[in-house]
């Protein structure tokens, strides 16, 4: 204790001493005024100077600061600087977490929500956006609940999770939950996203789920959540999701129609809208990225072609440091790798495609359209009557393409479009912009128009932000319900105290995550009325209809005849006693727009995680455990502690008579194992159908080297290769992907090699065919594009022989060699 004190007075001292310093400075140099932090550790310690140990007094500003301080270091950190300086003790700042809110699962926090936007002093009207994550599947005991947390809860008739379902009472009736019941193996959260660019999100509601719900439970919960929301003078603004097709289906549900209340023609939706639905734009990015580079797919623009072999041709023959794109950035497996949609978009790789890359001008515009469908929302800077131009652009032109494709016999909607979920998702979202500037004009809330805020990415920000959320040395990233409740409250408590304590102490990091520059934001003052946005509508039909024209989707006479309908139809009921659901998660890319929005249509989530890895047990749980006799309870008894319903023991019986355990130790003995979770985020959107797991990482090089046309063992993606024509006639082509000739299903003749032998094996085989950018050889070499009616696999067996690259003209023609042309001239079919 004399330690303790002594320390205490020497610290006064030369606290004492560099304040007296720094009161000579000049009053203008911040740099030496006397923080905050350090006039409550100087007050802190000359109060306690003469305290006991256990008798030690702590501002309560200083304890909210030491409890911040504990949740963004480790614990060993923090012992550190309690040693050193007058900070309160562990017990003390855990005892200040412990006092805060407590998060019960599948209560919806208005409540809360509305005390965060007071204390924030933001708008109280927001957008919701849920999702569902992969989970620990942990059945556990919640003390301050006395809940067995774990189960999935059952739901009412609105839709809601029923709170309380599993009291933990006795052991008797826990060990009845283990029967009957699904553990819950994915977390549903619901957040609240204020709109104010600076605004954090608020965690509404989660609970555990097994992922199986309906799009008419779906539609009763938004319901009961506007009408509970208004109670408290919130209201909800909007709804987005990530393309869960339940969620989609019931945004159609409420979005399209067939007798909309305008004139427009082009528009499919009523122009007010009392909530938005919005499908996530960034997820919307990924997924056309991964339609591009899915191996063997084809994706015809009327005459051009869309492929990932145009990318990889980038890649081979123009220097990384001008396009920035590395070989993982075109590849299918990672299938949310939003930073390869961001480099693929850059308008620097459209413009090499264009001038380097024969042929390729439809992927360029593929790109072009993932980039405007994504500006439309993300970009802060863009005028309204800008992303109305930008989004709906591509709305006609896919219109426009998938009336074209329908029409073609060779091709379809499930092979041969982008998938139906994620047409859907741009139709829902261009129609959602424009209402959106309709509903904030009207209401005279312009500065409430924000759709970079009006995503699902505020679920995904939380669920790094819990991810996180953990002590520093600790690898585990996965979480049970439980956990997810107790890291719950950690966040709610830190962004509410950095909130609070913002004018006595700095938090730097803090201010920089949550502070959006305003100079790049354009917030507007007024929005464009109807013919402002009518004349927006009407430039980008045209340049929608030229594009269409340009590759020969539409003929050139009907090039102003028409205006293409929407082809998403309205869903009439959501009520559905058959439906059945599917935790696993959904892979949209074969699915038929019918058939993935019909009625009737199997429910699945979406963007699940499909991982596993090793989660621990609890220590209390642990340090419970010791070895005893056969027929006895093997864990650690506490018969002289009373036992009631309400309290942490429970009452069992074995072999030596009644006995008295922890509830969480008996739910730990009940459980049969765990659904784990993995630490590596990225694996849970690789598919392993479908997938060749013989394809090595690296891929082979093209041909770049010869100098005389050569006779190859393989064939390489990028390859200039010559074939022999039906018409035995000599055609070069540039090769762009790879498939098997033959297959039961679309999926079973996806190739997803990178290369193919010239001659492959005889035993079971299925045929191999090149997807190819076409040449003749024209005179002097020069090679002329193909009109291509049809875009197909050509079977290797025309192969003749891979060529030296060709030269690029000052026109922008290529020409073979004549040394080349020659050879090529005298070849014969055998």
């Amino acid at each position: 204790m004399g330690i303790i004190l002594q320390e205490n007075i020497e610290l006064k001292k030369d606290l004492v001493k560099t304040m007296m310093k720094l009161k000579n400075c000049p009053k203008e140099s911040k740099k030496f005024e006397v923080s905050s932090l350090l006039k409550e550790l100087l007050n802190c310690a000359e109060e306690n100077a003469n305290k006991k140990a256990n008798g030690l007094r702590y501002d309560e500003k200083l304890k909210e600061f030491s409890t911040l301080l504990y949740l963004v270091s480790s614990v060993q950190a923090y012992e550190i600087l309690c040693t050193n300086l007058p900070f309160p003790g562990i017990d003390t700042v855990k005892r200040a977490l412990y006092s805060s809110e407590v998060i019960v699962e599948g209560e919806f926090r208005f409540e809360s929500l509305k005390k965060f936007l007071e204390l924030h002093q933001l708008p109280n009207k927001v957008i919701l956006s849920e999702d569902a994550t992969k989970i620990a599947g942990r059945i556990q005991y919640h003390s301050g609940s006395n809940q067995v947390v774990g189960f999935t809860l059952p739901l009412d008739s609105n839709g809601l999770p029923i709170i309380g379902s599993y009291p933990a009472t006795s052991a008797e009736r826990m060990a009845q939950y283990f029967s009957g019941n699904d553990t819950s193996n994915y977390a549903y959260v619901i957040v609240a996203q204020p709109l104010s660019p600076k605004a954090p999100s608020f965690v509404l509601s989660m609970y555990g789920t097994n992922n199986k719900f309906t799009a008419h439970q779906t539609e009763k919960r938004w319901t009961w959540m506007k009408t509970e929301a208004l109670k408290f003078g919130l209201v909800i603004e909007g709804h987005s999701s990530d393309g869960d097709t339940r969620l989609l289906k019931c945004m159609i549900y409420r979005t399209v129609t067939t007798q909309p209340d305008t004139n427009w023609n082009f528009f499919q939706s009523h122009k007010v809208q009392p909530q938005l639905c919005i499908q996530d734009h960034i997820h919307t990015a990924t997924k056309l990225k991964s339609r591009l580079c899915k191996p063997s797919v084809i994706i015809p623009f009327g005459k051009a072609l869309v492929s990932r072999g145009h990318l990889i041709s980038l890649v081979e023959t123009v220097s990384r440091d001008l396009h920035n794109i590395c070989g993982s950035d075109i590849d299918c497996k990672d299938k949310m790798n939003y930073r390869a949609v961001q480099k693929l978009t850059n308008p620097k790789v459209t413009e090499l495609l264009r001038k380097h890359v024969p042929l390729s001008d439809g992927t360029a515009t593929y790109l072009e359209m993932i980039s405007d469908t994504l500006d439309s929302f993300t970009d802060p800077s863009l005028p309204p009557l800008k992303r109305i131009e930008k989004s709906w652009t591509w709305v006609f032109f896919c219109r426009l393409w998938r009336t074209w494709i329908q029409q073609e016999e060779a091709y379809s909607l499930q092979h041969n479009f982008i998938t139906a979920n994620c047409y859907a998702c741009i139709e829902l979202n261009a129609h959602a912009l424009i209402q959106a500037i309709i509903k904030f004009r009207d209401k005279e809330e312009p500065h409430l128009f924000l759709p970079w805020l009006m995503s699902s990415q505020p679920c995904e920000s939380s669920f790094r932000l819990l991810r996180s959320s953990k002590a520093a040395h600790c690898g585990v990233v996965s979480f049970s319900i439980l956990e997810l409740q107790n890291r719950v409250r950690r966040i709610d408590f830190m962004t509410n105290k950095f909130k609070k304590l913002e004018k006595e102490y700095t938090f730097k990091r803090h201010h920089k995550s949550f502070q959006m520059s305003t100079s790049v934001c354009y917030i507007p003052v007024t929005l464009p009325e109807d013919y402002e946005i009518e004349i927006a509508v009407d430039s980008a039909l045209k340049k929608a209809i030229g594009l269409a024209v340009k590759f020969e989707i539409i003929p050139r006479k009907q090039r102003s005849s028409f205006v293409p309908a929407c082809k998403l139809q309205p869903v009439k009921t959501l009520q559905d006693n058959n439906e059945q659901q599917d935790e696993s998660e959904q892979h949209d890319d074969d699915d038929d727009l019918d058939n993935c929005l019909c009625e009737n249509c199997q429910q699945e989530s979406s963007d699940s995680d499909n991982e596993q890895d090793l989660v621990h047990e609890e220590d209390d749980v642990a340090e419970d455990q010791y070895l005893l006799s056969t027929g006895a309870i093997g864990v650690k008894t506490y018969d002289n502690v009373p036992v009631s319903e309400t309290g942490p023991y429970v009452s069992v019986r074995d072999t030596t008579g009644q006995r008295i355990v922890k509830k969480s130790t008996f739910l730990y003995l009940h459980s049969k194992g765990k659904v784990l979770s993995s630490s590596d985020r990225i694996v849970r959107y690789v598919s392993d159908e479908n997938i060749d797991h013989r394809e090595t990482t690296a891929r082979k090089p093209f041909h770049s080297g010869l100098t005389v046309p050569t006779r190859e063992e393989s064939i390489n993606l990028a390859d200039w290769c010559s074939f022999y024509n039906e018409d035995k006639s000599v055609v070069v082509g540039r090769v762009l992907a790879f498939s098997y000739l033959s297959g039961a299903t679309w999926k079973k003749q996806e190739f997803s090699w990178t290369s193919i032998p010239v001659e492959p094996p005889k035993k079971n085989a299925r045929g191999v065919g090149c997807l190819c950018s076409w040449f003749k050889i024209g005179k002097n070499g020069i090679l002329v594009p193909m009109n291509m009616e049809v875009h197909g696999y050509y079977s290797v067996e025309h192969y003749i022989c891979t060529l030296p690259r060709p030269t690029f003209l000052d026109n922008g023609s290529l020409k073979i060699s004549c040394s080349v042309n020659q050879i090529l001239q005298t070849c014969k079919k055998k």
